[in-house]
């Protein structure tokens, strides 16, 4: 066998988490700022290892830290998890620590550990999921889609998201309605936080609508017809309705805005609501 496997640093310096900690371990609380032992250099501020096997020790003290970031994650997320899914189910005044504790299959301390608050689990999952929600969003689009596409992409998008986290769906469209008050946190702060992740996903729908309307659409009118459409849609799958349902409506709608951007394409100049009305009237 290995000498080194049978060293007790050896053993130990994968494990540990400070080089404070492993020194005073191994070489006394006196000499905690430096200390070496068979070619073995420890600093505390920084691991490094000067011995033979400097290599092999770097490597699994950073698999050790890498295992132990994902373990971190995967506790964080069986917590949002179990959280998200009672707090639809229960709502949030009926949902304790315990109750959340318990569906995460943790002890109620670990959940404790990384939320001091039942409010600031709720503020992490809106915060998390909000922003996993737009980003699913910006991967879809692509630079050569035009603006009949990224409406496309954004609308079914929407569903294909909320398919996939449905507790997620009636936490939001509580949250977006102010239906969490309950809750007593500040609403107005993740308002603000959702305007900035959809500024960027708006600015697309702006950009794309000046440069292939050239003045004929108001940019804001795509921005705001988007963004109805969405609370639409959000409320239908709130009552219930299917989602295939809700994928016929979007198919039906999208039908009408092309044939309104290919009319809007055909004429010259900008035209008011009223004026396309005259146009259609009958002599």
């Amino acid at each position: 066998m290995d000498e080194r496997a049978r060293d007790p640093v050896y053993e130990t310096a994968a494990n540990i988490r400070s080089p404070s900690t492993f020194v005073k371990n191994y070489f006394g609380a006196g000499n905690t700022s430096h200390g070496e032992r068979k070619g073995l250099t420890v600093s505390l501020s920084i691991c490094k290892f000067d011995s033979p096997v400097e290599n092999g020790h770097k490597g699994r003290i950073m698999g050790v830290r890498e295992r132990q970031e994902r373990e971190r994650e995967a506790r964080l997320e069986a917590i949002r998890q179990a959280a998200l899914r009672l707090f639809a189910e229960k709502g949030f005044a009926g949902t304790s620590m315990e109750d959340i504790a318990a569906a995460a299959e943790l002890g109620k301390g670990t959940v404790y550990y990384y939320f001091p608050s039942k409010e600031a689990l709720l503020e992490d999952i809106l915060d998390t999921y909000t922003g996993r929600y737009f980003q699913h969003l910006s991967q879809a689009i692509r630079d050569q889609d035009d603006l009949f596409s990224v409406v496309e992409k954004v609308l079914l998008g929407y569903v294909d998201f909320h398919q996939e986290n449905p507790h997620f769906l009636r936490l939001h469209h509580r949250w977006v309605t102010d239906g969490v008050r309950e809750a007593r946190v500040q609403l107005e702060r993740f308002r603000q936080r959702y305007r900035e992740l959809r500024a960027p996903l708006e600015q697309q729908l702006r950009d794309r609508a000046r440069r292939e309307f050239s003045g004929r659409l108001n940019p804001e009118v795509i921005v705001n017809l988007v963004g109805g459409l969405l609370l639409v849609y959000g409320s239908q799958l709130q009552r219930g309705t299917r989602i295939d349902e809700v994928r016929e409506y979007i198919g039906q709608t999208l039908i009408l805005l092309r044939l309104g951007f290919e009319r809007l394409k055909s004429e010259r100049g900008s035209i008011s609501g009223g004026e396309m009305h005259r146009q259609e009237r009958p002599e």
